[in-house]
């Protein structure tokens, strides 16, 4: 992300003339990484630590639990009647459970 200030505007702003600010100063650069989530964007700036996605994390272990379930010979409709969820839900969950 690149910010360009104006040099008339900060000369102003700190009460000197616009030949007394360093023109290096006013181009501000800063990385930054876009991460969307449903509607919601967010941008990261700079090297921000990742935060952890608890919702994926439950995801997963939710996924490799039924991915047992399905390995001890359960069915899509079965887990899903057993845990509450509809047979579709455990269908887009379950492939979590490689990760």
């Amino acid at each position: 992300m690149t910010v360009h200030l104006s040099m008339d505007e900060m000369a102003v702003s700190q009460g000197c003339t616009p030949d007394q600010i360093d023109r290096t100063a006013l181009l501000l650069e800063a990385p930054f990484r876009m991460r969307r989530r449903g509607v919601e964007l967010k941008l990261h700036l700079c090297d921000a630590p990742p935060e952890v996605d608890r919702t994926l994390e439950q995801n997963i272990v939710k996924a490799q639990r039924w991915m047992a379930m399905m390995l001890e010979g359960k069915t899509f409709a079965a887990i899903a009647e057993a845990k509450g969820t509809s047979k579709r839900r455990v269908q887009d969950v379950i492939d979590l459970a490689m990760l």
